[in-house]
């Protein structure tokens, strides 16, 4: 089995792929630049062609059903709105194009200008004998942004791309015909959207995604671990062990078994502690994705890892409107900034309002965007005013019976407490 590199997940050659893959360049939003599928011409159309690839483990899918879905604007977990007019099925290679039947205005009404998309395969042969219709497959990709698909636009959508899609817009899914959010949550499921884009890579299939940060450990062991669990079921006819076995340890408790692989991931996503050990003995020797978990883990949570930027014994964490994040160093004297993608903004060191942030252990955001801190050990509270996620100034407030500190809130009227 060959490594694509020390730290993304591995898989076995690709007939037919690697060539094309190699010469992919990877855009966060999760969709970049790449050839069209080979034995597969490119089309002119009045919008842009966007192509890819299906597989399942290490083979492609066939006759798989393919839809390209603008997130709803409804609500949390309303229904998304279809965007291909016609049925647009995979190659016996896997491969799919879809030509001129969408663009990102056509529908505002619908899902709003320059939606988020995301796509999924449900069904088709993942390489068995005869003719399979396999009801219980189902993987996807969250791309990104409408406008950043273009003529050179290449899908790969396989295990590790649906658990990271899965994992990231948990918060905002049902199933794979409902992800939406609404006015505020809307900044949420975009940045979800991010997220899934920095667990994989959506145009190889491979874990991490290519923008990760430096500062950031992406969980791929635990990522080809799930991918492993949901293969079997992918590459089988649907109906036997492979699939019933991982229906019933992902169902929740009191809940409904799933009746795909999407839905089987979202419930392992929401429930993480459940059936732990029955979910890892599913994996199989020979499991396509590594390096995967050697052991059971304590529980299936998948999560980023930051270090750097002046984090150090880290007390306190608040979000401010466009999903920047902000952390109150207890140990470091600082204050750190991460972007919504995890990138530093405040420096190596943090930042420190010119030695006023001694002991911080608590953080707030107003609605006007500026940040709050609790300082314990200078019994003080401090303002950084921020315009355009750049800290500008900072005030320290220590009258009023201020003292010691340990918290800190904001009303709608942007009083702090």
């Amino acid at each position: 089995m060959r490594k694509m590199n020390r730290s993304a997940i591995s898989r076995g050659s690709r007939a037919g792929a690697t060539g094309a893959l190699a010469l992919i360049a990877t855009i966060l939003t999760g969709c970049g630049t790449g050839l069209p599928p080979e034995g597969q011409s490119t089309t002119t159309a009045s919008v842009p062609l966007v192509s890819g690839r299906v597989y399942g483990g290490q083979q492609p899918v066939s006759g798989a059903t393919i839809e390209l879905y603008a997130v709803g604007i409804t609500g949390p977990k309303s229904v998304a709105t279809p965007l291909i007019g016609s049925t647009v099925t995979t190659l016996a290679d896997g491969s799919f194009s879809i030509t001129g039947e969408w663009n990102c205005t056509s529908n505002t009404a619908a899902y709003g200008t320059n939606p988020l998309l995301y796509i999924v395969a449900t069904g088709g042969n993942p390489g068995l004998s005869g003719n399979v219709n396999n009801g219980a497959l189902a993987m996807m990709d969250a791309l990104g942004p409408c406008s950043s698909l273009n003529s050179s636009s290449f899908i790969f959508i396989d295990e590790v791309t649906t658990v990271a899609s899965v994992v990231a817009l948990s918060p905002f899914m049902s199933d794979f015909a409902h992800v939406g959010a609404q006015g505020a949550n809307a900044v949420g499921l975009a940045n979800a959207f991010q997220t899934a884009n920095l667990l994989a890579n959506m145009t190889t299939g491979t874990s991490p995604g290519s923008s990760l940060p430096s500062t950031a450990i992406a969980p791929t062991s635990t990522i080809a671990a799930l991918a492993d669990l949901l293969a079997p079921c992918v590459n089988s006819n649907g109906t036997d062990t492979s699939c019933s076995g991982l229906f019933a340890a992902a169902t929740p408790p009191g809940g409904t078994a799933p009746g795909n692989t999407i839905t089987a991931m979202l419930n392992i996503n929401t429930n993480p502690g459940n059936n732990v050990t029955a979910l890892f003995n599913l994996m199989q020797p020979s499991a396509p994705f590594q390096p995967a978990l050697t052991t059971a883990p304590n529980d299936w949570t998948v999560a980023l890892k930051f270090t750097g930027g002046g984090l150090n014994a880290p007390s306190g964490i608040a979000l401010d409107g466009s999903g920047d994040a902000w952390v109150a160093n207890a140990g470091g004297n600082s204050i750190t900034e991460l972007s919504s993608t995890g990138t530093l903004l405040t420096g190596a060191a943090g930042y420190t309002g010119n030695n006023s942030i001694f002991g911080a252990q608590a953080v707030a955001a107003d609605t006007s965007g500026n940040v709050w801190v609790a300082d314990t050990l200078l019994s003080s509270i401090v303002k950084l005013t921020v315009s355009g996620g750049v800290v500008q100034s900072s005030t320290s407030y220590t009258a009023r019976g201020i003292s010691g500190p340990t918290a800190i809130a904001i009303d709608n009227q942007n009083n702090v407490w």
